[in-house]
């Protein structure tokens, strides 16, 4: 095997025990606790009732502005490593990218005059 893989056998292999060793910390730990007091569950239960869940929805535009949120934050991660390397790419890696931000600006036009972004 080459030297250059031992590293990463090194971090499967702890990979691997963590979270066994967790899982047997967490064991032993939970076998010292007294058993639970059983009870009436029903009485037990709190927080709204059933009819009055439906009543407080969120609007779906906030689920769907923190969609785009991570959406256009991968993409602009992307920039990062590009930017790293600018300087070996020369003009075809400023086209490419400048193709990649068009494309990601149009997008972002696109869901503005849509409405997606508007939260109210």
């Amino acid at each position: 095997m080459p030297s250059q893989y031992i590293p990463i056998l090194i971090v499967a292999m702890v990979a691997a025990i963590f979270p066994l060793a967790a899982l047997a910390i967490l064991k032993r730990a939970q076998a010292d606790l007294p058993p639970a007091q059983t009870g009436d569950p029903v009485s037990e239960i709190s927080g709204p009732a059933a009819d009055e869940i439906s009543a407080d929805r969120n609007s779906v535009k906030f689920y769907l502005a923190g969609a785009l949120f991570v959406i256009f934050a991968a993409a602009i991660a992307l920039l990062v490593p590009w930017s790293i390397q600018f300087s070996h790419m020369g003009v075809y890696g400023l086209l490419v990218m400048l193709i990649f931000l068009s494309v990601l600006l149009s997008g972002y036009a696109w869901l503005y005059k849509k409405g997606a972004l508007d939260w109210m």
